[in-house]
C-alpha cells in the first residue's frame, strides 16, 4: 500500500515570461527566455527571504546547467536569473555552489540587504555559523528596521544578544512606522532573546504581540482541513485498500515519516539517516503537489481530493509512483533507500 500512497508531482507546461516576486527581477522574453521559462516556470515563487524551495516538478533541475547560462547571458545585468539559481542550488543540497554564488551577487550587489540575509542562510546551512551571523549583522545594518535578520540570528539557538543589541531592538519595535512583518519578526527576536536571560514575563509579552501580528496574515482556515480528514477517514477504509492491493510502484527505496509538526518527526528523519544505506533529504513537496494537482480537478467539476483517488486506475497509480522516484531523484545520492518526511503528507 505504500506504493500507492507514492504519489509524484505533475509538472504543468508553461509559456510565457517569468517574473519575480521581491522586486527584483524582470520579465524575460526572447528566444533564449523559452527554455529558461520552461524550467523556472515550475518555480513561480522565489522567495528571497528564506532558503528557496521549488513549489512545483524537481525534473527541471537536471537542466541547470543548460538552462541558467543562457538565460545569465542572454540578461547580464539582471541579477534574477542568478539570484533564482542560487536559491535553486541551495534547494538541491549543492550548498557550496550556492554560497559563491551569493558570495559574488553580494559584490555585485553590496547595498542589497535580502541578499545578504539569503547568503546568511545559506552560510548557516553550510555550517558557518560566524558567517552567518555576520551576513545577518550586515542586512539588519543595511535596513535600519529589517525584521526578519534579527530574527535569523535569534533562531541560530545559540546566538545570544547584547544589551546593546535587545536595546536597539526595542528601539525598532517601538517604531510607529514599521512593517507587519519587520514588527513581528523584531517581536519573535526579542522574545527569544529576553527568554534566554530567563526574563520570561517579558518575552512572553513580544511573543504575544508577535503572534497576534503575524495571525492577521495568516490565511489558515481549519474547516478545508477539517472537512478533508473527515471525508478521508470516510474514503480510505479497509476496504479501499484491499480493492487496490498489489497498485502502484513496488519500489521499497522511500521511507515516509509521517507526523503532525513539533512531534519529534525530525529527530526519527536523523536517527534513521544515520544509517549507512539511508538517505536523509529534506521536507519533499512532491507528494503535496500532487494532492494540490488533484484537488483543482474539482474547480474545473470534477470530484476534489480525496474523491478523486477513487477513479484513479492501477496505471495511474504506478505512473505517479514511478514518476515520484525520478522526482525525488536530485535529492539523493544513490543510497538504497531515502526519507520523505515533509509533515503534510500525512
Amino acid at each position: 500500500m505504500a506504493a500507492l500512497l507514492a504519489i509524484p508531482a505533475c509538472a504543468e507546461s508553461n509559456s510565457g515570461t517569468v517574473s519575480f516576486a521581491g522586486g527584483i527581477g524582470r520579465n524575460l522574453a526572447g528566444p533564449d527566455m523559452a527554455r529558461y521559462a520552461d524550467a523556472l516556470g515550475h518555480y513561480p515563487r522565489a522567495d528571497r527571504s528564506n532558503w528557496w524551495r521549488p513549489s512545483h516538478s524537481v525534473d527541471s533541475f537536471s537542466r541547470l546547467d543548460e538552462v541558467f547560462p543562457s538565460a545569465i547571458s542572454a540578461a547580464p545585468a539582471n541579477a534574477a536569473p542568478r539570484i533564482t539559481l542560487a536559491g535553486v542550488l541551495l534547494g538541491l543540497g549543492e550548498t557550496e555552489e550556492a554560497v559563491n554564488h551569493y558570495r559574488r551577487l553580494v559584490v555585485d550587489l553590496p547595498r542589497d540587504p535580502e541578499l545578504l540575509q539569503s547568503l546568511g542562510h545559506a552560510l548557516k546551512t553550510q555550517g558557518q555559523h560566524a558567517d552567518a551571523v555576520e551576513a545577518y549583522r550586515q542586512a539588519a545594518v543595511l535596513r535600519e528596521g529589517f525584521g526578519e535578520p534579527w530574527w535569523s540570528l535569534a533562531n541560530l539557538k545559540t546566538y545570544r544578544f547584547t544589551d546593546a543589541e535587545l536595546s536597539q531592538m526595542r528601539v525598532l519595535e517601538s517604531r510607529e512606522r514599521l512593517q507587519p512583518a519587520d514588527r513581528y519578526h523584531l517581536c519573535f527576536a526579542l522574545g527569544k532573546g529576553l527568554e534566554d536571560r530567563g526574563e520570561y514575563a517579558e518575552s512572553f509579552q513580544y511573543y504575544l504581540r508577535g503572534n497576534a501580528l503575524k495571525k492577521l496574515e495568516n490565511r489558515y482556515r481549519p474547516e478545508p482541513y477539517a472537512n478533508s480528514a473527515r471525508r478521508q477517514r470516510e474514503l480510505l477504509d479497509t476496504a479501499f485498500f484491499e480493492a487496490r492491493r498489489g497498485w502502484g510502484c513496488e519500489s521499497a527505496e522511500p521511507i515516509f515519516v509521517l507526523g503532525l509538526p513539533r512531534a519529534g518527526s525530525t529527530l526519527l528523519e536523523q536517527i534513521l539517516a544515520s544509517h549507512s544505506q539511508v538517505e536523509g533529504t529534506m521536507e519533499l513537496a512532491n507528494i503535496p503537489r500532487l494532492v494540490g494537482m488533484l484537488s483543482r480537478g474539482s474547480r474545473a467539476g470534477a470530484p476534489g481530493y480525496p474523491d478523486v483517488l477513487a477513479d484513479l486506475d492501477a496505471g495511474q497509480c504506478r505512473r505517479f509512483g514511478e514518476d515520484y522516484l525520478r522526482g525525488t531523484r536530485d535529492y539523493r545520492s544513490g543510497k538504497p533507500f531515502f526519507i520523505d518526511k515533509m509533515p503534510n503528507n500525512f
